[in-house]
């Protein structure tokens, strides 16, 4: 009788055994992961960015020096003919250079008589570095009597600015057109709704884009920054 007991028990036992042999082994938490090859990427070869860049100062040996330092910070030589953009912060006062000879790496280059009427040695400048524009020929016009009359061509900026810097007494005038006016030509300004007005005989060609100041011209002075008018004479 106890035989007869026995195996039907053992038989439950066996099962019991096989059916969680095959869950444990169905189970996928309980399979050893496979560890995957490594899969060998492509090595490219980045060429470096070229990067041009220029850093300027005020620089001389006087208190208020009228060039320009000229530092290139980038990591590429700066070709001959490429031109320097150059702005004093906070002015008027601004320019192009353009190189007379290739800039290295970490070279310095002074680019005299820049900053007309001069501005503190040491003044951290805002400068650019491009390419010249390409030159694009164009049909020749004709020309006007107006085109040909160099008054209707000269067009100035004017703005009362320079020493003491809240009530300077200087004029700061800017051609704005790319041609020159030549040494010798008289610029008249005036400050409008007031009286003070004045002469001006250019001592040197005044090239477009640049500047001339007209020291003392405003007696008493006025609060920088206000407005005149400017005019060949």
């Amino acid at each position: 009788m106890k035989l007869k007991l026995r195996i039907p028990f053992l038989f439950l036992v066996s099962l019991v055994v096989l059916f969680a042999f095959q869950a444990f082994a169905a189970d996928p938490k309980t399979v050893a992961p496979t560890a995957s090859k490594p899969v060998a990427q492509p090595v490219g070869t980045m060429q470096p960015v070229e990067i041009k860049r220029v850093e300027c100062v005020v620089a001389g040996a006087t208190e208020f020096p009228v060039s320009i330092q000229m530092h290139n910070t980038g990591n590429a030589a700066i070709p001959k003919g490429w031109i320097v953009a150059w702005t004093v912060p906070n002015t008027v006062k601004t320019g192009k250079y353009t190189l007379l000879a290739d800039l290295p790496v970490n070279g310095y280059v002074m680019a005299s008589n820049q900053i007309p009427g001069g501005h503190p040695g040491g003044a951290i400048l805002t400068c650019t570095v491009a390419a010249p524009a390409m030159l694009s020929v164009k049909p020749v016009k004709r020309q006007t009597a107006a085109a040909l009359n160099p008054a209707a061509l000269a067009q100035f900026g004017c703005v009362v600015q320079g020493s003491p810097t809240e009530f300077p007494d200087d004029v700061l005038i800017t051609n704005k057109l790319t041609t020159t006016v030549a040494k010798g030509k008289t610029i008249h300004w005036s400050i409008p709704n007031t009286t003070r007005q004045g002469d001006y005989v250019l001592t040197e060609d005044l090239l477009g884009g640049k500047s001339v100041f007209v020291s003392g011209a405003v007696p008493g002075g006025m609060s920088a920054g206000v407005k005149c008018d400017a005019k060949l004479k």
